[in-house]
């Protein structure tokens, strides 16, 4: 860059001598353009610099970029972040629309639907276990159903089964509650 500037300056000396300039209007007039030339030198530096400066944030704001959209693919329906507590009446409904399907399906069918849900193993004194299907309701406060009856249950520890099936005649036998497990 220097090499080149000299040259410029020489050469623009030589062409104000053969074209008359005096000896103060050649100093001048290279003193100007060495100015420009300085100046444009430093603009080239700062334009160089403000580039770089510009693409190093330009690949930040990517980064953070991708990382959003990341966080957004992991935020699928059935998140625990997007589900929510139904109403009494959105998990009765949710269950007689529903409630044909195996637990394992009703709870990913509630999840996808946005709706928090929890499974209860209920251990019976005849060594039996029970899967309900749970919702902590808003107005209500925590229900249980069975899953492909769709009877609600009120589960309750040293309680017959039976007992605690609510609205319909049952008959389990004499099989007593011993252990309630929940796992939301």
């Amino acid at each position: 860059m220097k090499i080149t500037s000299l040259l410029l300056i020489t050469f623009l000396s030589f062409l104000m001598v053969c074209t008359g300039y005096s000896y103060y209007d050649q100093s001048q007039e290279i003193h100007r353009l060495t100015t420009v030339l300085q100046n444009t030198t430093a603009e080239v530096s700062t334009n160089a610099a403000t580039k770089q400066l510009k693409t190093e944030n330009l690949t930040e704001l990517n980064h953070q970029l991708d990382e959003s959209r990341t966080t957004i693919d992991n935020l699928t329906s059935g998140n625990e972040f997007l589900l929510h507590d139904p109403t009494g009446a959105e998990a009765t409904f949710f269950i007689e629309v529903n409630g044909y399907l195996s637990l394992n399906n009703l709870t990913a069918r509630a999840k996808s639907q946005g709706i928090r849900c929890a499974n209860l193993i209920v251990h019976l004194s005849t060594e039996r276990e029970l899967e309900l299907i749970g919702f902590n309701t808003l107005d209500r406060g925590l229900i249980y159903y069975e899953a492909v009856s769709e009877y609600e249950v009120k589960p309750v520890v040293g309680k017959i089964y039976e007992e605690c099936v609510v609205g319909h005649p049952y008959v389990y036998g004499n099989a007593t509650i011993s252990d309630l497990l929940v796992i939301w």
